[in-house]
């Protein structure tokens, strides 16, 4: 089938479906109707097929003002960044003068004491949404890996995604910034 939607009546199938649309995991749909962190889990070998012809028309009009959003995405990293060197329990994304860090996402570290999933529970009953920041593709069920990386787990167990796009302001980030002091503190 070449675009198109699949209809069915079978529960199943279609959560299969639907899985194999978003790599394989459940769909940000169904964990996005809790308060509660779920952390996706990969078991079955999906594929990325969610751009419609509307998305990708879309997505060519943005592409003439790309040098414009990567400008402003990098303000407002800059300014995350500065904000957040005041609080000594969270990183800053490593930004190396060798490329161009155009701050596709916002992902930083968190002391190993912060349990971060507790962190994003947290700041989620404040109104403010995070994600974890990278996987660890080894503890995935799909890929039943017996390797034990460990820094790949470091990572995965510290890095927390803080919110930013285009139409985010300094306001907005002082609200972030002041709700994940409060909270790193009460979770030291």
């Amino acid at each position: 089938m070449k675009g198109g939607a699949i209809v069915t009546d079978d529960e199943e199938l279609a959560e299969k479906i639907r899985k194999l649309s978003v790599f394989g995991m459940a769909s940000a749909w169904k964990r996005e109707k809790t308060d509660k962190l779920i952390i996706p889990k990969f078991t079955e070998l999906g594929y990325n097929y969610k751009m419609s012809d509307i998305l990708a028309a879309i997505g060519i009009a943005q592409l003439g003002k790309i040098e414009k959003i990567i400008k402003r995405k990098r303000l407002l990293a800059r300014y995350y960044t500065d904000k957040l060197s005041e609080i000594e329990l969270i990183e800053s994304p490593f930004k190396s003068n060798m490329v161009t860090h155009v701050y596709q996402s916002y992902v930083t570290l968190l002391n190993k004491i912060i349990d971060r999933n507790k962190l994003i529970e947290r700041l989620l009953k404040v109104g403010i949404q995070t994600q974890i920041g990278t996987y660890a593709s080894h503890i995935q069920p799909l890929y039943r890996s017996k390797d034990k990386c460990f820094n790949s787990l470091k990572v995965f167990n510290r890095s927390l995604s803080l919110p930013i796009y285009y139409n985010l302001n300094e306001e907005q980030i002082d609200f972030v910034i002041n709700n994940l002091k409060n909270e790193l503190t009460k979770l030291k």
